[in-house]
Parts: structure tokens; C-alpha cells; sequence
């Protein structure tokens, strides 16, 4: 049995749409590393994520290790280095934004104010609480009566 015809259409469903990025994501890292080894390819690979995200991969980790810099120039190693330097600070920010998002208490639950209560969430005496003509019968009762 086969698998059904994809439509090439934006998925809807945000937590679906993420779970088939997640997987084709990875599911395409691997073509490239597959085609690397399999092809003795130089492959790099750049992906960016809705939120974002850098996902990389490179067939080759020369420029990682600098074993492609001696050629290079004193500026040219300059401006690698403000861009390294650049990349490192929007890193770092992005972590820290997220740590802070992390580390952030959760907002108070709104409760909901009961009618027994003032603004402050105090109780107000029941004395003070208006009550509807009908709510309490009156009793009667003989005030020559006393208690034993």
C-alpha cells in the first residue's frame, strides 16, 4: 500500500505544521549528509525555522577548524571576525530573551470576586451586603420570653 498524493498547500493546523517541519526537517539534514558521504559531495545546507531558528549542516568543517583562512587577508579576516562576533551576539541575546522568557513567574490567576468580598478581596460584613425585600422572613417572636 502506498502512501497517499501530499497537497502542496501551508498546513493549518500550527501544531501539526510544526510536527511535519520537524520531521522533514530532519528527514532533509539527512539527505544532505547521505549525499555527502555517498557522493564525496561538498554539501551545505541553511534552514531557517518559522520562529527564526537556524538549522545547519556542512559536509565539510574546514572554515569551522580555520584551516581555510591562511590565504585570507588581514581585512578579510576582520570582517570574519565582526561577522563571527555579530552572529554571537545575536546567539547569546536570542538565549538570554528565552531564558528570561523561562525564568519569568506565571502571571497571578484572576480570581473572580465573590460578592461577599470588597475590592481588596477582604470579606465585608454581612450587615453591609444589600439584600432583596424578599430574601429573609421576618420571625416573630415574644420579647417577654427570657432564656433558662
Amino acid at each position: 500500500m502506498g502512501r497517499g498524493k501530499v497537497v502542496l498547500q501551508r498546513i493549518e493546523n500550527k501544531i501539526s505544521r510544526q510536527v511535519t517541519f520537524a520531521k522533514r526537517r530532519n528527514g532533509l539534514l539527512k539527505k544532505a549528509y547521505e549525499l555527502s558521504i555517498l557522493c564525496d559531495a561538498e554539501v551545505a545546507l541553511v534552514l531557517f525555522s518559522h520562529a527564526g531558528r537556524l538549522y545547519q549542516f556542512s559536509s565539510s568543517s574546514k572554515n569551522l577548524l580555520g584551516e581555510d583562512l591562511a590565504p585570507l587577508n588581514t581585512s578579510e579576516l576582520d570582517q570574519l571576525e565582526s561577522q563571527v562576533g555579530k552572529t554571537l551576539r545575536q546567539i547569546r541575546s536570542r538565549k538570554l530573551d528565552e531564558m528570561e522568557v523561562d525564568a519569568a513567574p506565571p502571571p497571578p490567576p484572576q480570581q473572580q470576586q465573590l460578592p461577599w468580598q470588597s475590592d481588596r478581596g477582604v470579606p465585608v460584613p454581612s450587615h453591609a451586603l444589600p439584600q432583596p425585600d424578599h430574601f429573609f422572613q421576618a420571625l416573630e417572636c415574644n420579647p417577654s420570653l427570657q432564656p433558662a
